[in-house]
């Protein structure tokens, strides 16, 4: 029996060949996994663990035949769907239902949104849109806007709208 150029007597030539192409494809699926798990460490590391919870909370204070809180009501129903995806709880509290905390939270009027991170309580006061209610808390979470000094920066982060 006689060998084959480059081969073993068992499999033939393309033994070598076989085996070389069986370390590449290895070697490519070792690559593929490193990225996936150095990409998978970068978002958690940047954009935080979706599955971490950081108490943050939109809680929509208000009251039962109030003008103001039936126009503000639509944006706050559309909140209230886009904030899970965000990992961000809704609540809703009337006048009347108010515990001595809620009132030692600043209330003034209504309606008031009240933004709870971490057990830190923040009043909103910006637009009265979903969207920005959502990017406010995004907001809070990388730690307030005191770095920045753009104006352009600064509306498009509270707005998500460029300048």
């Amino acid at each position: 029996m006689g060998r084959c150029r480059g081969g073993s007597l068992l499999y033939g030539g393309d033994f070598t060949n076989n085996m070389r192409t069986g370390v590449y494809v290895l070697f490519g699926i070792l690559v593929v996994l490193i990225i996936v798990v150095v990409a998978l460490k970068l978002k958690k590391e940047y954009f935080g663990n979706p599955n971490t919870d950081d108490g943050a909370t939109i809680t929509f204070y208000y009251m039962e035949g109030c003008g103001w809180c039936k126009k503000a009501k639509p944006e706050w129903e559309k909140c209230k769907e886009m904030a899970p995806s965000k990992n961000i709880k809704t609540n809703e509290i009337s006048a009347d239902q108010m515990t001595p905390a809620d009132k030692q939270k600043g209330i003034n009027g209504f309606p008031t949104f009240i933004v709870t991170i971490n057990s830190v309580d923040k009043k909103y006061e910006g637009e009265r849109d979903a969207k920005s209610m959502l990017n406010y808390v995004d907001q809070l979470r990388l730690g307030g806007m005191e770095n920045f000094k753009d104006a352009g920066a600064e509306k498009f982060i509270k707005t998500g709208k460029p300048v």
